[in-house]
Formats: C-alpha cells, sequence, structure tokens
C-alpha cells in the first residue's frame, strides 16, 4: 500500500510541477501549421503521460531487459526532459520531422512539412517527442530511442486520438528467450566471458544472428564468429565459441549482459 501511495504521490507532484514549468514553444508566424502543433502539444502530454505510469511488466512485453531497465533509471528526468523542451517550429523542411542536439532539455527543431505524417497522429507524435528526448541523454543509438519509445507509447482503441492515422509502432527485432539478456559466466583479468551458443531455431529463412551488447549509449557489435547451418525441415543450428568483452571490470556483476537476436533490426 506504501508502494501505491509513493507512486501516486509522484504521479501528482509530476502534474503539478508539469502544469507550473511547461516549455514555451517557439515557431513561425504562418497559421498553415496550427493544426500540426496542436496535435504536437496534445502529444507532450501523452508522451509525459506514457512515461509517468510504463511500468516494467508492460515494458518487457515490448522490448528488451536493456532497454526496460534504462527508462527504469531515467524515467522521472524523461518525463521531465520531454515536458522542458521547448519545440522551435519552422517552415523549411528537413531530413526528419524532428532534430535535436545530444543535451539535457535541448531544442526540438520541428518542421511543419516533414511533420505531416506525424501530425496527424497523436501517439506518432508522442513517440517521436520520447524519442527525441531519449537523445537529450545522450544516446547515439537510433535503434535503442526507437525502443525506448516504443515501450512506453501505447494506443488505446478507445482514444479517438489514435485513429486519425494508421500508426504502428516500430517492429522490435525478432528476440529468442534462451538468446537474451545473457550473462557473463567468468572473469579472467577483468575481462568477461560468455558461454558459446549451440541453439536450433525453426524459420522459413536463414536468420541473421548478431551478439551485441549496450554500452549506457549505443549497441556494440561483440563477435562476428557466427556459424549458422541449415539442418533441413526449416530448421538452423546457431553456434559460436566462447566469446568476451575485454575492459577493466573489478567484479562479474560489473560485466554487461548480452543480447543475441535473430534478425536485428
Amino acid at each position: 500500500m506504501k508502494n501505491v501511495f509513493g507512486k501516486l504521490t509522484w504521479s501528482l507532484s509530476l502534474v503539478f510541477f508539469f502544469g507550473c514549468h511547461a516549455a514555451k514553444d517557439e515557431g513561425s508566424g504562418s497559421s498553415g501549421g496550427d493544426g500540426i502543433r496542436a496535435v504536437f502539444l496534445d502529444a507532450r502530454d501523452l508522451a509525459v503521460d506514457s512515461v509517468t505510469k510504463s511500468d516494467s511488466e508492460n515494458r518487457t512485453k515490448l522490448t528488451t531487459e536493456v532497454v526496460s531497465q534504462w527508462v527504469e533509471e531515467n524515467q522521472k528526468a524523461l518525463a521531465l526532459d520531454i515536458q522542458l523542451s521547448r519545440h522551435v517550429w519552422t517552415e523549411q523542411a528537413q531530413a526528419t520531422c524532428g532534430v535535436t542536439s545530444r543535451s539535457s532539455r535541448a531544442d526540438i527543431s520541428l518542421s511543419i512539412p516533414s511533420c505531416h505524417d506525424d501530425g496527424n497522429d497523436k501517439a506518432r507524435a508522442a513517440f517521436l517527442l520520447v524519442h527525441e528526448s531519449v537523445h537529450h541523454f545522450g544516446i547515439e543509438d537510433e535503434f535503442f530511442a526507437d525502443q525506448v519509445a516504443r515501450s512506453v507509447i501505447s494506443v488505446q482503441k478507445g482514444d479517438d486520438s489514435s485513429k486519425r492515422g494508421s500508426f504502428d509502432l516500430p517492429t522490435p527485432p525478432r528476440k529468442d528467450v534462451e538468446f537474451n539478456n545473457r550473462k557473463a559466466t567468468a572473469l579472467d583479468q577483468y575481462n568477461c566471458h560468455y558461454q558459446g551458443v549451440d541453439h536450433e531455431v525453426q524459420l522459413d529463412h536463414r536468420p541473421d544472428v548478431q551478439i551485441k551488447y549496450f554500452d549506457g549509449s549505443r549497441w556494440i557489435n561483440l563477435y562476428d564468429g557466427i556459424r549458422v547451418q541449415n539442418i533441413g525441415d526449416s530448421k538452423y543450428k546457431i553456434l559460436t565459441n566462447e566469446f568476451l568483452v575485454q575492459g577493466n571490470f573489478a567484479d562479474i556483476e560489473n560485466c554487461p549482459t548480452i543480447d543475441i537476436r535473430l534478425d536485428w533490426m
């Protein structure tokens, strides 16, 4: 009961704080983009609310434990960043709808012509705002920012705003339970060692298998010695030798968790 009360108090505190400290947006004087700007204002509230109410149980259904843990550790700061980052609108086209820098609460440059698709759907716009705020934490990896946004933005069927577009959240990479979140098995001279893979999967195509770990800002390709053998009947055998992460790890508990994925995006 104490935990529930604590979460409620935190949520109410955020609502009060955000109501008093909302970012003041800037933009072109033209009224041609008023509708899009209005959608993004609503999307900001949706994004903040979604991050604030996000829980690990639901997040891990949509993404990896590494991404979910990052949200857990940065949940309050992420919600605050989304609320306090200004939207600076321009009538000039840009490569993507939103562009921002890698610093806390940085302005998000939003282009009226480039945001045409996102501006028709509040959920899509909220996804973009979460994605851009993840970059404000120094995260360079676009895939990681997408997965954070995907894990917290959910479109409710009863929400009319979700019907204004045919928005589908980016599909996560194919995951295999046995592969994900592999822990180190040994520590030798400050290097983390991991057991090799010997696993069979049944697929209608030869899988692209990659082994990566997240260093806090990006996914790093760890190991290229992966063998995929077609053993017939749409079955493939995935094999690797033992592999390691080199570093200055004082304890095995400090070793990074490894993700081994099929068909990594």
